[in-house]
């Protein structure tokens, strides 16, 4: 039975709000998370996810993400892909595709997709892309917040595959990496491939039998994050501290309180790469911190 279901546009909010505290900063944006999400209510589809026990062991799972940096494009970027006449022509629907082609070169259909990480982005596609083909998603995922690269996995902790992998971007382009020699080059080519296509392409990776994807994946993750949003909502709607409500969900604890009052970022092989300004506040007034950060849309590359 489905564990978890968005409803209606409360809960498609709700659950990017959870999901992009999760992310920590990666695992795309809340605009293209949210967008796919309002695209699917309006088209009818049914959002939901389905407790990991539920699901057979002898299917094929798979793990739909975006690869690549979420930075701005700069104008030169944008400058070249007019030049070489570049069009859109699979936009959002760029990771179902790419989940077709993986199917398709594998020969067999897909019979859960599973989340790579936790994000705004790269949380609520699967749903969609599960929504669109008629696949169940799980309700857990490989990183349990949002991560750099494919060796902050519990995928790579358990010594499993990632390959092989289809990677379809936007523009049309689709291409299949038959073997990877390491999960450090399966990282390295998903970027190179991205830096090609002008920042992102969306990959199906990771072909496990379901009997092994319940062994390494993080349980209750998607639930975990509705939850989170909607209590965050819920307590501002009150008056009360939004923070609190996420640290009472999650078990967490308060470390800094502050202002981001500056921030750099630039695109950089793939990474968005960049440093963040934060001036104290509360207990913490008088206190600073500045950090930089490497991330990008997916904990999968």
């Amino acid at each position: 039975m489905p564990h978890g279901k968005l409803e209606t546009w409360q809960d498609c909010e709700d659950f990017v709000r959870g999901c992009l505290f999760m992310g920590t900063g990666g695992g795309g944006s809340p605009e293209w998370g949210l967008r796919m999400l309002k695209s699917a209510l309006e088209d009818g589809l049914t959002l939901e996810w389905t407790d990991v026990d539920d699901i057979p062991d002898d299917v094929w799972t798979a793990s739909p993400y975006g690869m690549g940096s979420i930075a701005p494009p700069s104008q030169e970027t944008l400058n070249e892909i007019a030049r070489l006449g570049l069009v859109s022509q699979f936009g959002d629907s760029s990771m179902a595709e790419a989940v077709k082609e993986w199917e398709s070169y594998l020969g067999q259909p897909v019979g859960c997709l599973v989340v790579a990480e936790l994000g705004a982005g790269n949380t609520p596609a699967p749903l969609v892309i599960g929504a669109h083909l008629g696949i169940p998603v799980a309700d857990g995922d490989y990183a349990g917040r949002a991560v750099p690269q494919e060796m902050q996995t519990t995928l790579y902790l358990a010594g499993k595959k990632f390959y092989p992998f289809a990677s379809v971007d936007k523009w049309g382009n689709v291409t299949i990496v038959k073997h990877a020699v390491s999960p450090h080059m399966v990282e390295r080519i998903g970027k190179m491939l991205a830096v090609a296509a002008y920042g992102s392409t969306a990959m199906a990776s990771t072909p496990l039998p379901a009997h092994e994807m319940k062994e390494v994946r993080i349980r209750g993750t998607l639930t975990k994050c509705l939850a989170l949003g909607r209590s965050m909502r819920q307590a501002r709607e009150v008056g009360q501290d939004p923070i609190e409500a996420a640290l009472e969900v999650t078990g967490g604890w308060r470390l800094f309180e502050g202002i981001v009052s500056g921030k750099e970022w630039v695109d950089q092989g793939g990474y968005m790469v960049g440093t963040n300004h934060i001036t104290g506040g509360g207990d913490t007034k008088s206190r600073r911190s500045t950090y930089g950060s490497r991330t990008k849309t997916t904990s999968r590359g």
